[in-house]
């Protein structure tokens, strides 16, 4: 169990009641990779090794579309719990990049998500 973070807001959501919202489960690890592609690689500085490397990406080099899927596929493989990568899509506007991913998990279960590198 973890605290539910709204996508949109990207804060700490409350239920009805006030008290803390929670995730578990598959919606969990959802929710984990999503934070995981959202957080720049380095950015958190007590695990500088979470998160996606958005510098790479954006590099000074060209960059191929199969170049940014191993680095969101890198960031997907973060959570443990992720199996296979079923779907990966991404799209390139400027300097967001709009992902669509889907997993298998450990556990046969399936998570999906959308996020932008911009939040």
């Amino acid at each position: 169990m973890n605290l539910y973070v709204d996508e949109n807001t990207r804060d700490i959501a409350f239920e009805a009641d006030g008290s803390i919202a929670t995730i578990t489960g598959a919606a969990d690890i959802a929710q984990a990779v999503r934070c995981t592609l959202q957080a720049w690689l380095g950015e958190w500085e007590l695990d500088v090794s979470h998160g996606t490397d958005y510098e790479m990406a954006f590099s000074d080099t060209a960059v191929s579309d199969a170049e940014i899927k191993e680095i969101i596929s890198a960031a997907i493989y973060q959570e443990p719990q992720v199996k296979k990568i079923e779907m990966l899509e991404i799209e390139r506007v400027g300097r967001v990049i709009h992902v669509c991913f889907a997993a298998r998990l450990k556990s046969g279960e399936m998570i999906s998500g959308e996020v932008d590198n911009n939040g």
